[in-house]
């Protein structure tokens, strides 16, 4: 298991630096290129790409923590923060590769304090999700007197879409408002920045964010839906082989 989070993480982020972050300089400094749809695709994409990190990692954690208990997830947590690191290591490289190293003291002041900022807001958001699950496992397994393999039995797989009973499924809620939040400041510090939009067509632009943050906060929801029971698939055939998706996670 902790090899596939691995794998998806580590393409993510290494995708997303190879590919979109050179495309997205190019754009912005190209004036042909700027006023073309291109740049909004992009950023659609990239958006897509940055969710899908939170939503496989948030997945992963969410069933293996409640399948083996949060204290033998140590190898996942090493997997995401190497993963975060590298991901806007590698994105940092890669738009000095496409636009030019700055000068040291324009690294520190304009690069260095949002590169490090990124990077705890990321590990933030998976500390937010590790004391919910320990508060949600803890207090329901005392108030119902079930042990955690019972604590799993009961809540996952999701025999629904909207199961308002299962207290994973309403933490999932939670979990998903996370990025989907962040974004939505972001989105609004970006728009007291540049001001008032210049016309219908910025307007526009601006519903459309603000309506996607909505969108994505639920598409998030429907995924880890989706990712949670797929691993419990995943598990279910690995057991029919006599073998166990967690076996390195015990060790």
């Amino acid at each position: 298991m902790c090899r596939w989070l691995a794998v998806l993480l580590f393409s993510i982020a290494a995708f997303y630096a190879a590919v979109c972050t050179p495309l997205y300089h190019i754009f912005n400094s190209d004036i042909l290129l700027r006023d073309t749809v291109l740049p909004q695709i992009l950023d659609v994409i990239m958006l897509v790409l940055n969710y899908a990190f939170y939503w496989i990692s948030f997945s992963f954690l969410i069933y293996a923590a409640t399948r083996i208990g949060i204290s033998y997830c140590k190898p996942f947590y090493v997997i995401y923060a190497s993963a975060v690191v590298f991901r806007y290591l590698a994105n940092l490289v890669s738009g000095f590769l496409t636009m030019g190293i700055p000068l040291w003291r324009e690294i520190q002041s304009d690069y260095l304090p949002y590169f490090f900022l990124d990077i705890l807001l990321d590990l933030l958001m998976m500390g937010i999700l590790i004391g919910l699950l320990y508060a949600l496992v803890r207090r329901f397994s005392l108030y119902n007197n079930y042990k955690r393999d019972q604590f799993f039995a009961q809540t996952i797989p999701f025999a629904k879409f909207v199961d308002s009973n299962n207290p994973v499924w309403r933490m999932l809620l939670w979990v998903s408002l996370i990025p989907s939040a962040l974004q939505l400041l972001s989105r609004i510090r970006y728009d007291i920045f540049y001001g008032v939009p210049k016309g219908w067509i910025d307007l526009a632009w601006i519903i459309v964010g603000y309506t996607s943050d909505i969108a994505f906060f639920l598409f998030g929801v429907i995924a880890m839906l989706w990712g949670i029971n797929h691993l419990y698939i995943l598990e279910e055939k690995a057991r029919q082989d006599d073998c166990s998706i967690f076996s390195e996670m015990n060790q």
